[in-house]
């Protein structure tokens, strides 16, 4: 019997909520910023501990065991890296990441149920969308609310509480497609279709706001993706796709292309703004030449250690000693995408569990026969792929709301799987 039911639940809803903040409530100690995500959960991380230590018995969820075997090997490489302390932190962050998904896992069923889980996290994408949209009203109005970025001096490119629109929209988009496929399945059990629709409507709106070319990529990819999916279904199994799902498919197109229309021709706006940062049409690269260049960096590091990594936090350390700098942590993230990093920090060793590790994740099978709980997961898990696809453009796989993702489909499919 699991006490302290309400500390759980308000602890782990606030956690999921603030999950992406990164400019707004941040401490920061020992020159390592924390975020209010990570402080409240604490509570729930140490009755977690508390727990297994008392019953002395440790259940991990599906495919955590390639999970495990990664995070042992990025100790091991914390000793390859140029500076020891950013290895280290970054391994603690890591660590954090791993418990948080444990904890989720062990409380789902004792402290709250799948269904309040889901709602709760569909819920927070509302939220952070809700934030954006004050924002972008504010700043029409004159008043600066955490905007990172602006088209015009009355019109700016919301961000929510992240570092900037690409991330709002990299988070984002895991809430978009979760909604999406849920309203496509007509999965209303566990949140009634009104909620879903209202709720798809707010995170659509602002991810199309948010004016991330990689944020509205991702929706196109998606709708293309569904389109392929039930149609190559259908074919399969001698049917037709349903008229609900092609209307959803055709509406999302015009919403899509409807925004597209209003940006650029009712704001009057310019279209090399879309383009800026490309280097299409003899313009600059500043946006996708250090993406391209932090990307070719890591490639050749990698190259000359392709068997062992450097660890997670050894990636921007091994890029400032390519470069023939003193490293500072001012430079981090000069990877500027999780391939690289991934390829740099764990090496072929460590490639191997991580790549295992979500194989298992996304394609583990279930034995529920419950369609409910196979329609939540397939969301969740295209969701998961979705998001793993923008982080490819970006760079930190340690980011806080990726890993939430991954604690509730891991606690999902634990559940589904009676472990």
């Amino acid at each position: 019997m699991v006490k302290n039911k309400k500390l759980i639940k308000t602890c782990t809803t606030l956690a999921i909520f603030t999950s992406s903040f990164d400019i707004f409530a941040i401490v920061n100690i020992g020159g390592f910023n924390f975020r209010f995500c990570q402080l409240i959960i604490l509570p729930v991380i140490t009755l977690y501990l508390m727990n297994v230590m008392a019953s002395r018995r440790f259940l991990a969820p599906k495919g955590f065991r390639y999970l495990l075997i990664w995070i042992v090997l990025q100790l091991v490489f914390c000793f390859r890296s140029p500076s020891l302390k950013n290895a280290f932190g970054y391994f603690i962050w890591l660590i954090f990441n791993g418990i948080t998904v444990l904890s989720t896992c062990y409380f789902c069923e004792k402290a709250y149920s799948r269904k309040w889980l889901l709602r709760t996290y569909l819920h927070s994408f509302v939220f952070m969308s809700v934030v954006g949209l004050m924002q972008l009203f504010l700043y029409a109005i004159g008043v600066d609310f955490y905007v990172a970025q602006n088209w015009t001096g009355r019109l700016a490119r919301i961000n929510g509480f992240s570092y900037e629109p690409s991330y709002y929209a990299t988070y984002l988009i895991m809430g978009f497609v979760t909604y999406a496929s849920l309203l496509i399945a007509n999965e209303y059990v566990w949140i009634s279709k009104t909620k879903l629709q209202q709720g798809f409507v707010w995170v659509t709106i602002a991810l199309i706001l948010s004016s991330s070319r990689m944020g509205w990529l991702m929706i196109a990819v998606f709708i293309v993706y569904e389109l392929s999916y039930h149609s190559l279904k259908k074919a399969l199994t001698g049917g037709r796709i349903k008229k609900k799902t092609f209307s959803f498919i055709a509406l999302a197109l015009l919403v899509v292309a409807f925004a597209a229309f209003a940006v650029v021709y009712i704001l009057k706006l310019d279209l090399s703004m879309f383009a800026a940062g490309l280097g299409i049409g003899g313009g600059s690269t500043h946006s996708s030449g250090p993406r391209i260049e932090g990307l070719t960096k890591c490639i050749e590091i990698f190259k000359k250690s392709p068997i062992w990594g450097y660890s997670l936090g050894g990636v921007d350390p091994m890029i400032a000693r390519y470069d023939g700098e003193v490293y500072s942590t001012l430079h981090n993230g000069a990877a500027m995408s999780v391939v690289g990093e991934i390829l740099v920090a764990s090496g072929v060793i460590g490639l191997i569990p991580f790549i295992f590790y979500f194989l298992a994740l996304l394609f583990r099978r279930t034995n529920s026969a419950n369609i409910t709980y196979s329609n939540v997961i397939r969301a969740l898990r295209v969701a998961m792929v979705f998001e793993l696809a923008i982080l490819c453009f970006n760079q930190n796989i340690l980011r806080p709301y990726t890993w939430w993702h991954i604690a509730i489909l891991s606690a999902e499919m634990k559940s589904t799987q009676g472990d």
